[in-house]
């Protein structure tokens, strides 16, 4: 079964909701904050790994912040 792709708005929405600043996440995923906004901006193109790499960091950082 194939995984879904994740996309820039992806990325944006699940920021939104866990209301975490962009330079948090780019610490955690290991981009450059400006980068990390290039990407989300669709500015740059987002491979799937990197867009997992930032997927995984905001759910890391909000589980630490629930605990």
């Amino acid at each position: 079964m194939p995984t879904l792709e994740l996309t820039a708005g992806d990325l944006r929405a699940a920021l939104a909701r866990a209301q975490i600043a962009n330079y948090i996440i780019a610490g955690r995923a290991r981009v450059h904050p400006v980068t990390l906004s290039r990407l989300l901006r669709e500015r740059e193109p987002l491979s799937q790994k990197v867009a997992q790499r930032i997927m995984r960091a905001i759910e890391l950082e909000v589980a630490d912040r629930a605990r």
